[in-house]
């Protein structure tokens, strides 16, 4: 903090109207008492000349100082559990969590728009064909070949699809992949949320909203619309581009309602 905020304009502690320190997270976030106070140049690159340095205490003890409790308090941190989970359910922080990966898979993305657009159509095409063949099992005098001709058309569409998958996966994490993506669904990072926004922090430059990949929402939801779904995340597609829950059988295809 010294060499970030310290200078010729005074110590870095003057920029602050609190510090605290020896938190202890998450046990911060349970009472445990007051805070003691810095002594004054006693301690180096803490010089706490205004009296306004603490150690240890807990978050009771943070919001009497401050002087302001609950979701009047905007906390940022950078840990699942010891930041953002503990704090929230226990004193009903707002929370900002700080998430330098997303900046470097946004940008890692940027150059796979042509290839995420060619994946979602083929995954279109694939739910078109699936519930196509499908149909056509139902009908008792189904021609063969047709079917035979839907099968191949799949089989090739699952191909190209195995394709653009493994180019895509390969611009990420090789352990986790994605941070917006849970499996085949969408992450919390990517789910439309009113309460969250993202920031992308670029140096020199103010952070700008980024959408989150709402063009590739707004494709889910005009598919979704179109076949009649209303949750394109929960209908994950088989491997067969048959939706999810769903299977041939003797008297056509049939389906378990989604679980409410």
């Amino acid at each position: 903090m010294n060499y970030i905020l310290g200078g010729e304009d005074g110590p870095w502690d003057d920029n602050f109207d609190l510090v605290i320190c020896s938190a202890r997270k998450p046990g911060f976030f349970l009472p445990k008492g007051k805070g003691e106070r810095v002594p004054a140049d006693t301690v180096p690159h803490l010089p706490n000349r205004r009296g306004h340095c603490f150690t240890g205490g807990d978050a009771f003890y943070l919001e009497s100082k401050l002087g302001a409790i609950g979701d009047a308090i905007l906390y940022f941190g950078d840990h699942t559990y010891g930041d953002i989970l503990r704090s929230k359910k226990s004193v009903g922080w707002r929370t900002a969590m700080i998430v330098p990966e997303v900046e470097e898979e946004i940008l890692a993305a940027e150059p796979l728009r042509g290839t995420l657009a060619d994946l979602e159509e083929i995954e279109d095409s694939l739910e078109d064909l699936g519930l196509e063949r499908d149909h056509l099992l139902s009908v008792s005098d189904h021609d063969p070949v047709v079917v035979q001709e839907l099968q191949e058309r799949i089989q090739a569409s699952l191909g190209r699809r195995a394709q653009l998958q493994k180019r895509i996966a390969a611009a990420y994490n090789p352990w986790w992949g994605s941070i917006f993506r849970e499996g085949r669904a969408a992450s919390r990072f990517q789910r439309p949320d009113p309460r969250r926004r993202l920031h992308l922090h670029q140096p020199r430059q103010q952070p700008v909203a980024l959408p989150g990949a709402e063009v590739l929402r707004e494709r889910r939801r005009a598919h979704a619309a179109r076949i009649g779904r209303d949750d394109p995340i929960s209908n994950a597609r088989s491997g067969t581009g048959r939706p999810r829950g769903c299977r041939p059988g003797t008297r056509g295809t049939r389906c378990r309602a989604p679980a409410r």
